[in-house]
């Protein structure tokens, strides 16, 4: 993991303490959506997923939406996925 996350730090051009620190969130096309580094989920309804990331809140909207796996580290969203917000502290999007 130090190696990869070295690699990363370096593309990204951030240090490596921030970058370990980020959650990850990955979109496959419009049908699955994971996550790492999730910190609750606070909404899951058909056409609405919400949770929390280091970032902000992530909402998910689309058509049926469901978490199909989730653990203490990440979560996986599948559904017809329209459109992915980080919503920061504060209402900024």
């Amino acid at each position: 993991m130090g190696e990869l996350l070295n690699r990363l730090s370096r593309a990204a051009d951030l240090p490596e303490e921030i970058l370990a620190r980020l959650s990850q969130v990955v979109l496959l096309g419009d049908a699955i959506l994971t996550a790492e580094g999730h910190l609750g989920v606070l909404r899951c309804e058909p056409q609405q997923v919400v949770f929390r990331s280091r970032s902000g809140l992530v909402q998910i909207s689309g058509e049926g939406l469901c978490i199909c796996r989730i653990d203490e580290q990440e979560l996986e969203v599948r559904g017809q996925i329209a459109q992915v917000e980080l919503l920061r502290e504060g209402g900024n999007s």
